[in-house]
C-alpha cells in the first residue's frame, strides 16, 4: 500500500469517522429535531460523488470511507425522519 492511499485512509477516519459521535447521539437520545434535513440531503449526495469517483480511480481509501459515510449518513436521515419532529 502506497502512503498516499495510507494519507487517504486517515483522512477517512477523521471526515467520515467525524460523522459517527453525531448518530450514535441521535440513536441514544432518540431525538433529530436540531439535524438539518437538507444539510444531510447534499452531504449524501457529495459522499455518493466521491465514492463514484473513487471506484472510477480504483481508490480503496475513497471507496471504502465513502461507502462507510454512506451507512453513517443514511442513519442520520433515518433517524431525522424518525425522530425529527419533536
Amino acid at each position: 500500500m502506497s502512503w498516499v492511499e495510507i494519507f487517504g485512509l486517515a483522512a477517512g477516519i477523521f471526515t467520515t469517522g467525524g460523522a459517527i459521535p453525531q448518530a450514535w447521539r441521535l440513536f441514544r437520545r432518540k431525538s433529530a429535531r436540531d439535524i438539518s434535513l437538507p444539510s444531510n440531503f447534499m452531504f449524501l449526495a457529495g459522499i455518493l460523488l466521491w465514492l463514484a469517483y473513487g471506484i472510477a480511480l480504483k481508490s480503496p481509501a475513497m471507496m471504502f470511507w465513502n461507502s462507510v459515510g454512506t451507512v453513517v449518513t443514511g442513519a442520520i436521515l433515518f433517524a431525522k425522519f424518525r425522530w425529527g419532529r419533536d
